[in-house]
């Protein structure tokens, strides 16, 4: 997590940041994500959009239905960030 994002884990202690990321492991499984690679990506998702981004009204909706899989789910929302920040970088040249 700190060599992928480091300016958001630069003030957590290693006890800290430990903390969030096994509160982290614990709400994706609440939402039946349970292999690494995907609970891996939840952790990211949260540091980047907040603790408490599967509140969202419709990220939570999203991630209620029966289809896709729990972790094609956080597939698709990686790849919804991925999008949303290169649209904001290409909308940051313009006035």
């Amino acid at each position: 997590m700190r060599r992928h994002l480091p300016e958001k884990t630069a003030d957590l202690g290693e006890s800290d940041l430990r903390a969030k990321i096994k509160g982290w492991q614990q709400q994706a499984k609440s939402y039946g994500v349970l292999t690494q690679r995907a609970v891996t990506k939840w952790s990211f998702l949260a540091m980047v959009l907040g603790d408490n981004f599967a509140e969202i009204p419709a990220i939570q909706s999203y991630l209620r239905q029966d289809a896709p899989p729990p972790s094609a789910k956080v597939d698709g929302l990686m790849k919804a960030l991925q999008i949303k920040l290169r649209e904001s970088e290409l909308n940051r040249g313009k006035p």
